[in-house]
C-alpha cells in the first residue's frame, strides 16, 4: 500500500515548516515507507510514499520545504542545490509555486557506526 500526502500551495507558502513536518511524520510513524516522488497539480502538490523494498526500515529523515528565492535560472538553482548538498541536505524536488521556485530537501540522521 502507498500513502499520498496532499499539500495546497497556500499551505506551503504560509507555513513551510508545518508542511514539511507533515511529510516527516509519515516516515516517523511508519519507517517501512520511503519518499518516492511529487506530483504538481494546479493548486496543490501530491507527495507519494511507497513501501520500502522488502519492507526494510528507512533511516529517520527530516524533510525541508524552502522558498529558493531564485529567478529560476539553471546557474542559480545549481548553486543552491550545491550549497544545500554541502550542508547535508539531499535535493528531492524543485518546483514553481506562484512564480517562485521552491525546493524539497531531505536531511538524513546519521546512524551510529557499529564497531
Amino acid at each position: 500500500m502507498f500513502k499520498i500526502v496532499s499539500l495546497a500551495h497556500e499551505e506551503i507558502i504560509v507555513d513551510p515548516e508545518g508542511a514539511a513536518s507533515a511529510l516527516t511524520k509519515v516516515l516517523k510513524r511508519n519507517h517501512a515507507f520511503r519518499f518516492n516522488g511529487v506530483c504538481m497539480l494546479e493548486h496543490e502538490l501530491l507527495f507519494v510514499f511507497e513501501p520500502s523494498e522488502n519492507g526494510e526500515e528507512e533511516a529517520p529523515q527530516e524533510f525541508v520545504l524552502s522558498d529558493l528565492e531564485s529567478d529560476g535560472s539553471e546557474d542559480e538553482i545549481t548553486a543552491i542545490i550545491s550549497h544545500r548538498y554541502f550542508a547535508g541536505y539531499s535535493t528531492l524536488a524543485v518546483f514553481p509555486i506562484d512564480g517562485r521556485m521552491w525546493g524539497l530537501f531531505r536531511k538524513e540522521e546519521m546512524k551510529a557506526k557499529s564497531e
